[in-house]
């Protein structure tokens, strides 16, 4: 496991530094060209909060469960679940920056986009569950 552990590591700290530049690109242009009023900028910027606290927390229990020599399969499982949501959310934001809808449609348009990153994952998590038992 010490590869994986180590592939952890050099993807939090890549993907760390590519987010805040993304971020960082993001706020400028929303400063500098839409302002802070239009409602989809901080339903996407929500988003991304989900995001982070969805990865972290998911990113964390896997890295203990691996340390703890936990079952990889299971570890495996509940990453790919996560990544599922997570790519669903994020297509959901690029939903919101190309069509830029008012305040009820990006409420919905990320709602669905997280409804559908789910219910693409449960079979992973059905799959995982029959193992176990």
């Amino acid at each position: 496991m010490p590869v994986a552990l180590r592939g952890f590591g050099l993807a939090r700290r890549v993907g760390s530094l590519s987010f805040a530049l993304t971020l960082a690109s993001g706020i400028a242009l929303t400063q500098a060209v839409w302002g802070w009023q239009a409602a989809w900028i901080g339903v996407g910027l929500a988003a991304l909060g989900v995001l982070i606290v969805i990865g972290a927390t998911t990113s964390r229990r896997a890295l203990g469960r691996l340390q703890a020599g936990g079952d990889a399969s299971a570890v495996a499982a509940a990453l790919t679940f996560s990544f599922i949501v997570r790519a669903s959310l994020l297509i959901g934001i690029a939903f919101l920056m190309t069509v830029k809808p008012p305040l009820e449609e990006s409420l919905l348009a990320i709602a669905a986009a997280g409804g559908v990153g789910v219910l693409l994952g449960m079979p992973l998590r059905r799959r995982q569950a029959v193992r176990a038992a």
